[in-house]
């Protein structure tokens, strides 16, 4: 069974702040993928008829990668908030059983992007975490969806396979650089 969902990521709970101009590198500021991954939260318990169900998600498939288009670095101040815009990356997941669809979105829609530029590791500071706090995150057509964002140019087409499944309650996390679109430069 396949659910493709539109993770809208809007804001921070735990963590940082948004990354200020001068904590980013130049190769950061070149590109924006280079300090920036998926978490997926794989949390099977937030509903029941999925936590009896022993679900596995056995494979993932970025149809738009949420950044490309959606993000970008400002050159404004050095201490300002340097990234506009928010991420909403839209995945096909694929699942070893039949579920539904609603039930399993509530399972991962805790899921975040983690903006962790290296001036904040070298630091021990915290990263910033783009998460669906509000509940926009949504299930969508999957055929819509790779027509709108192919037609557009944005089709990411990465695909990521976990035979044995997800962990659950650890998730998974991707690095943008591995799924993301290269910058136009």
């Amino acid at each position: 069974m396949n659910i493709t969902i539109c993770h809208n990521l809007t804001k921070s709970g735990d963590g940082g702040s948004i990354p200020s101009l001068s904590e980013l590198s130049p190769e950061e500021r070149e590109d924006i993928r280079s300090f920036i991954s998926f978490r997926l939260d794989w949390d099977p318990s937030s509903s029941d008829n999925i936590e009896d169900s022993d679900v596995k998600i056995t494979a993932i498939e970025f149809i738009y990668d949420g950044i490309s288009e959606n993000l970008k670095i400002s050159n404004q101040e050095p201490d300002n908030c340097c990234i506009e815009g928010r991420p909403c990356p839209v995945i096909c997941y694929t699942l070893d059983k039949d579920v539904d669809p609603e039930e399993f979105k509530r399972c991962i829609w805790l899921s975040s992007m983690k903006y962790f530029p290296i001036s904040r590791t070298e630091n021990d500071e915290e990263p910033y975490f783009a998460e669906d706090q509000n509940g926009y995150t949504e299930v969508v057509d999957y055929r819509t969806s790779v027509d709108t964002f192919s037609d557009k140019k944005l089709y990411a087409n990465k695909r990521f396979e976990f035979p044995e499944g997800v962990p659950p309650y650890e998730g998974a996390s991707f690095q943008a650089i591995e799924f993301a679109i290269a910058p136009k430069k």
